[in-house]
């Protein structure tokens, strides 16, 4: 099957965590064509409803219908799949470079339906927009009572898809607005990238039950975000780990209608070693404190202070993960990165990328420290990848931020070497 994938706000994130998926589902697929806003793939063999209920940075999957030439082409595969289907509702979405996409994607529409035997009851689905968002598709029910078209160019030509799959935006706000203890003022890692790190870790479930489940600990807990995910995707052996009592106590209520199988403990992470057994985690996967909140008028010296005593708390807990971990086993980590606009004071703390705000994305040397400890760095893109996208660094980490935070975050995958 040649698929149409729909990335998230981070396209480089999401390609990543679909790549570790099929990886750890042992399920291979070749990539076509890759844009800032899609993933063209053949040879998809895998059920795309499924697919997308593991995935948190893929907003909408199409199986593709065909290739055309031009856009009247593609009205007619429309057309023919409509009257095939026996639909008189749908909307159409356009992807890529394709000019004027508003006004392209009415015209295109108006010829389907036209070209429908339209008895009062067509209805051509629309928005302010192009492409139709991944809500109003959901809202109007085009996946069940109606069909989306998905159209994106590749190579002089484009492929016409079907939206087969849609994010479950939903059931990602309830997770993230229905917990029973939230704490706004401590900050809370989203939902949908609690689950692309995850499945960023690439550990396989156990395929029965003779084989032993896979162990993830998460050492910042928090409110159980993180480990609330590996929930979601079928792990059992789980352990909530902070060094607060009341956040232990909040992650303890926030996962009791998911799961009693959490173990959880309130440790610093410097005395885990004192709370579990030596090389017994398979993936340790956590977003540490990140320091205190910015406004964005810190001084040079405020920040190189915060990013000190960061370094030196991670350092320490990376420390203790080359004594926890498994051979081989993985770290997803979160890091801090500043938006600062005198980057040159702080030009001895790791790589800058200029963002939208003319100001400058001061990363820690988190990625060194892992190094140091005897950790391999996984690129989180093939190389030929990595040159396409922004807010991508030199050790092959990638940044999680909007242009109008003060605070980012890296995201580092390492494996351990010891």
């Amino acid at each position: 099957m040649t698929t149409i994938f729909i990335l998230g706000r981070e396209p480089a994130i999401s390609i990543s965590e679909l790549l570790s998926v099929f990886k750890r589902e042992h399920n291979n697929f070749e990539i076509e064509a890759v844009d800032s806003e899609f993933i063209l793939a053949r040879h998809v063999d895998t059920d795309l409803f499924e697919l997308m209920t593991k995935l948190g940075g893929i907003v909408k999957i199409a199986g593709v219908l065909g290739e055309v030439s031009s856009l009247e082409s593609a009205a007619d595969f429309c057309t023919r799949e409509l009257n095939r289907a026996g639909q008189k509702k749908f909307g159409i979405s356009l992807y890529g470079n394709i000019p004027d996409k508003l006004r392209a994607g009415h015209r295109l529409g108006m010829i389907v339906k036209r070209a429908l035997k339209d008895d009062g009851h067509v209805r051509l689905v629309t928005a302010l927009v192009q492409p139709l968002s991944s809500a109003t598709v959901l809202k109007e029910k085009l996946i069940d009572q109606g069909a989306e078209f998905v159209i994106v160019p590749h190579q002089k030509k484009l492929f016409v898809g079907i939206t087969a799959a849609i994010q479950p935006l939903e059931e990602f706000a309830a997770a993230d607005m229905n917990r029973p203890r939230r704490n706004l003022l401590a900050g809370m890692i989203p939902p949908k990238l609690a689950r692309m790190m995850v499945n960023l870790a690439a550990v396989p479930l156990a395929a029965s039950a003779a084989q032993n489940e896979p162990a993830i600990l998460d050492p910042f807990c928090g409110g159980g975000t993180i480990i609330a995910e590996a929930l979601r995707l079928g792990y059992k052996n789980v352990v909530c780990s902070d060094v607060s009592a009341a956040a232990v106590s909040a992650a303890r209520e926030n996962l009791s209608a998911i799961s009693d199988r959490p173990k959880f403990l309130v440790s610093d992470v410097r005395a885990l070693l004192t709370k579990l057994s030596p090389a017994s985690i398979d993936a340790i996967i956590t977003e540490p404190t990140l320091g205190p909140p910015l406004h964005g008028n810190e001084s040079p010296e405020k920040i190189r202070r915060t990013a000190t005593e960061l370094e030196d708390l991670y350092a320490s807990a990376i420390a203790v993960f080359t004594k926890i971990l498994k051979p081989g086993g993985r770290a997803v980590f979160v890091s801090p990165v500043f938006s600062v606009k005198q980057s040159r004071d702080l030009k001895s703390r790791g790589q800058k990328i200029k963002n939208q705000n003319a100001a400058y994305w001061q990363f820690l040397r988190t990625a060194e420290i892992f190094q140091k400890f005897g950790f391999t760095l996984t690129p989180l893109l093939p190389p030929e990848l990595l040159k396409k996208f922004k807010h991508t660094t030199e050790y092959g980490t990638l940044l999680y931020a909007r242009p109008d935070q003060h605070i980012g975050r890296e995201i580092i995958v390492a494996r351990g070497q010891f």
